[in-house]
């Protein structure tokens, strides 16, 4: 009889197969990755423990995928109901979060939350902090959309935060938080009246991203006037003297735009996209002043010289022999962005640093502020009128000269003056 072997029987097998995971070795890995252990942290401490340098890869290693596996049905196990919605509920229900989830809505969807720790947290810094200040911020790449119910899909979920820093205490600390699928001024304004409700002081000063509804909702919840118009037509009385500063009519909580986010906008102006780029530094410097300026007749000079630079196709020498206009705008424009910038020189050159690092989330959240902030398009305020005077006079200032001004961008004063819309917010 002859028998014939076929086949790779001689070759040692190299298929590892893994052993299921079972018993306490189940136990413990699980343990670990919902410990905020990575998958991959705990296969690379494991293999440490397990392997030495050269050796394949052991059978009682488990992979990444089998430990996201474990970690998910472990996560779902844990739920107190599929329905995400559901769950908030029974968890408002509970002793232990009907003091922390302080209201729940479905449609649309919307969940405030704040421990008392909070609240004590903040009545303790009010306190000793003569003008306590409230910074309100949203980010949409925290919590994912769900089906409530089960049957439809929530729209984007935005995470709002209330933030305080206590320079006393040297650290910062979280007020108060909301989740919603609605981003109006009313559902903010729910939210923070909610909190005011609890008994808290207002804050004295209040700053947010350059969202109209957020805009809005802190006017309407901290200051004495119910809308947002108000409030800057109230400001810009003020400035001018129109009314007497009393009491009764300086805002209770002054309002203001983050400048980071600010100049962050400012850097995204589209007519800047196409000029050079030492034209849009002296350009965003201006800004910058604009920002740190202390009265409204510094802001003023500075807005003239702009608008005369920006409006001017020459400068130079015209025809009676002397600087022009343009010309004499632009060196003091250049004079101030360059002497009068050093002490805010480091803070504006990070800004510009990050104002080009985005993540999808935060796209999606500046989509938002630009819907909103469409309505300023009809917004007349005298800030408007204002600007639409120094304006004028730069016009009257157009001479011929025999140079070329390399400033010339006349679709920018549209915008700056659309923007001085909202001046005490961000200057």
């Amino acid at each position: 009889m002859n028998c014939i072997f076929t086949g790779n029987f001689n070759e040692e097998h190299i298929i590892n197969r893994k052993l299921r995971m079972i018993g306490p070795a189940l136990k413990t890995s699980t343990a670990a990755v919902l410990n905020n252990l990575s998958c991959e942290s705990y296969r690379e401490r494991e293999s440490s423990r397990l392997m030495k340098m050269g050796d394949p890869e052991p059978a009682i290693l488990p992979t990444g995928n089998a430990l996201r596996i474990q970690k998910f049905k472990q996560i779902k196990a844990q739920r107190r109901h599929d329905d995400s919605l559901t769950a908030l509920y029974f968890m408002k229900c509970e002793d232990d979060f009907k003091t922390i989830i302080r209201d729940l809505g479905c449609d649309p969807f919307f969940a405030d939350y704040y421990t008392s720790e909070q609240i004590h947290l903040y009545r303790s810094y009010c306190k000793h902090e003569r003008f306590p200040k409230l910074i309100i911020d949203a980010t949409g790449s925290v919590v994912k959309q769900f089906k409530k119910f089960g049957l439809e899909k929530t729209s984007s979920i935005f995470l709002y935060e209330g933030v305080v820093h206590d320079k006393v205490a040297g650290h910062s600390f979280t007020a108060l938080n909301m989740l919603s699928e609605r981003h109006s001024n009313l559902a903010i304004a729910r939210w923070l009246g909610k909190w005011c409700a609890c008994d808290v002081p207002k804050p004295k000063e209040s700053v947010c991203d350059n969202s109209l509804a957020l805009l809005s909702a802190l006017a309407q919840s901290f200051t004495q006037y119910s809308s947002l118009k108000d409030y800057v037509r109230a400001c810009a009385d003020l400035l001018t003297g129109r009314i007497a500063a009393e009491e009764q009519w300086i805002p209770r909580c002054f309002i203001r735009i983050d400048i980071a986010h600010f100049v962050k906008i400012t850097c995204k102006w589209t007519p800047l996209k196409s000029t050079p780029r030492r034209v849009r530094e002296v350009v965003l410097r201006a800004v910058g002043l604009l920002i740190k300026s202390q009265s409204i007749t510094e802001i003023r000079s500075m807005l003239l010289s702009l608008f005369v630079v920006l409006t001017n196709e020459t400068d130079g020498i015209g025809s009676n022999k002397r600087s022009t206009q343009c010309e004499e705008h632009k060196q003091r424009l250049l004079q101030a962005t360059s002497t009068g910038f050093q002490d805010f020189q480091e803070q504006f050159d990070y800004i510009l640093a990050c104002a080009g690092d985005e993540d999808e989330a935060r796209v999606s959240l500046e989509q938002e502020y630009d819907r909103q902030n469409e309505g300023l398009e009809n917004f007349e305020n005298p800030f408007q009128a204002w600007a639409d005077v120094i304006y004028c006079e730069s016009k009257s200032l157009i001479e011929e000269g025999n140079g070329i001004n390399p400033f010339f961008c006349p679709s920018l004063v549209k915008i700056i003056i659309k923007t001085l819309k909202l001046l005490p917010l961000w200057s």
